[in-house]
């Protein structure tokens, strides 16, 4: 899967968009993505998050970060 797919995934419109909304370059979000997924997930769901609703796939990121980090 690609960075943009996995954006569009998380509920995004596109990579660019994401990068815009940061105010980072589409080549970091690129790198971030194959070196840090969960980082990269987490950036695409604040921004998602930042414009309204939480589509579902943003519930069961944060269930699996809560997981992984022992909250729940």
């Amino acid at each position: 899967m690609s960075a943009s797919k996995r954006a569009k995934e998380l509920g995004a419109p596109n990579l660019t968009w994401v990068a815009l909304t940061l105010g980072r370059d589409v080549s970091t979000l690129h790198y971030r993505y194959k070196v840090e997924p969960l980082y990269f997930d987490v950036l695409v769901a604040g921004c998602v998050a930042l414009h309204g609703d939480e589509p579902a796939v943003l519930t069961r990121l944060r269930e699996q970060m809560a997981e992984v980090m022992g909250i729940m």
